[in-house]
């Protein structure tokens, strides 16, 4: 039986939701040194289980309407619906239901409740990667998920219980500045963190990178649906709903306890997404690297993991080395877990990562470097470019061991980032919990 509390929430989401749903719908639509991570040798290189990709629904001649229910559905997300990847005309989303069954996806703008499309997944699949294509760029969206009932009509699907959503997402636009948050290591399931993440929204960001290591210590809570959801999906709650978080691959993310159906649980909750400006990157069918353009920046999304215990090191090589060569961007932005220099408790885990990369990086004329991996803040700069560690998402922080000296400040303080992109520099600021401010300072660009 659904309590009131959770009848008027569910009344509210409805209320939001049927001026979107019931209208006409147009006929177009750590250990220091080595971070290895439990056994010691490589993960095993089993593909995640394979993804429905639904087909975007041809809408009929004559406006139909489809209107929510006001009860959930008997079925729920496992995996709620949220935003991978944006373009300035498209959008992909994922979402995981506890089993398979039919039902839409409803694209339509916020401001005019319009549909823009209806994408239609059947009953074989539980988990559904989306991409709507033919939006407008800089548009708000809103999506929302009908699951087909006996009555031939459509219910909401819950998730733990409770109201998801409604989610909603800005198509990418040429409008300056471009606004990136930049936290890591947040998955301890602190109070902290939902503190940060809500400082993130206020600030009302593009998308976020996530520096890696997103839930931590699966073992502590009854299954990996649970861990990821106490220490990732409801603190980010205001985050996921509203825009992309790009993640990349930590250790704590595929070490041995994190194993799910034969695959670290990360690859399950983060599949590969379409972008037409690049091929495909996944390796053994995972979301290990990858890339993404914003303008005319590409941020090249990395798995450091693989100087330790992933596969794939050479293959991943041989990609950055094509994205970094790639002329069509004035320049690109690497994202990855383990920084190669820190300050603080891990000082030496990432000299592969200095031997083998930067000097590509250097060639590249690459500005900007992100990383985690250390729970605290550090500026530091090296031969021309600027590398930010962001890992302190928590309450777990690492106190300063070793002052390298292309150490510029350091903060053993829980952050987060906010880079701001224009045609000429980049502008950063390291945020404290409750707002005050870490560091600030401008990356210039060369013309």
């Amino acid at each position: 039986m659904i309590t009131w509390h959770r009848q008027l929430l569910l009344a509210m989401f409805v209320a939001l939701n049927l001026g979107l749903c019931a209208l006409a719908i147009p006929a177009t639509p750590s250990a220091p040194a080595i971070p290895t991570t439990g056994s010691g040798g490589p993960t095993p290189a089993l593909p995640v289980p394979a993804l429905a990709t639904p087909t975007l629904t041809a809408l009929p001649a004559t406006p139909t309407q489809i209107a929510l229910e006001t009860g959930f559905s008997d079925i729920a997300l496992a995996l709620p619906l949220t935003i991978r990847h944006v373009t300035e005309t498209s959008a992909s989303l994922y979402f995981e239901l506890s089993q398979p069954a039919s039902g839409i996806v409803i694209i339509s703008e916020t401001t005019t409740k319009t549909a823009s499309a209806v994408v239609e997944f059947d009953d074989q699949e539980a988990n559904h990667s989306i991409t709507v294509e033919g939006l407008q760029p800089g548009v708000s969206y809103t999506a929302v998920i009908g699951l087909l009932n006996a009555q031939g009509s459509y219910n909401p699907p819950a998730y733990r219980g409770e109201v998801w959503g409604p989610v909603s997402f800005v198509t990418a636009s040429e409008a300056a500045p471009l606004r990136v948050a930049v936290i890591g290591d947040a998955g301890m399931g602190d109070e902290v963190t939902p503190k940060l993440a809500a400082q993130m929204a206020e600030a009302d960001p593009d998308f976020v990178i996530f520096t890696g290591d997103t839930v931590y210590n699966i073992p502590d809570n009854r299954d990996h649906y649970e861990a990821f959801a106490l220490k990732y999906y409801e603190p980010f709650a205001p985050l996921l709903q509203t825009r992309p978080i790009y993640n990349v691959v930590g250790n704590h993310d595929v070490e041995a306890a994190t194993i799910y159906q034969g695959t670290p649980f990360y690859y399950r909750a983060f599949p590969p997404f379409a972008d037409p400006s690049f091929a495909p990157s996944d390796n053994q069918g995972r979301n290990q690297w990858y890339a993404f353009a914003y303008g005319d920046v590409q941020f090249l999304m990395l798995d450091s993991q693989t100087f330790y215990n992933e596969d794939g090191g050479e293959t991943q090589i041989a990609w950055l080395q094509e994205r970094l060569s790639d002329s069509r961007f004035a320049y690109s932005v690497p994202a990855f877990h383990i920084p190669p220099f820190t300050s603080g408790r891990h000082t030496y885990d990432g000299l592969g990562v200095r031997q083998q990369w930067l000097p590509l990086f250097e060639s590249a004329h690459v500005p900007l470097v992100l990383s985690g991996h250390d729970h605290n803040y550090e500026h530091l700069e090296s031969n021309g470019i600027t590398y930010i560690v962001s890992g302190g998402g928590s309450s777990s922080l690492y106190a300063q061991q070793n002052a390298l000296p292309e150490s510029r400040f350091f903060a053993h303080q829980s952050n987060f980032v906010i880079l701001d992109f224009y045609p000429d520099r980049i502008e950063v600021q390291a945020v404290a919990l409750g707002g005050d401010l870490l560091d600030q300072f401008t990356i210039p660009l060369s013309q």
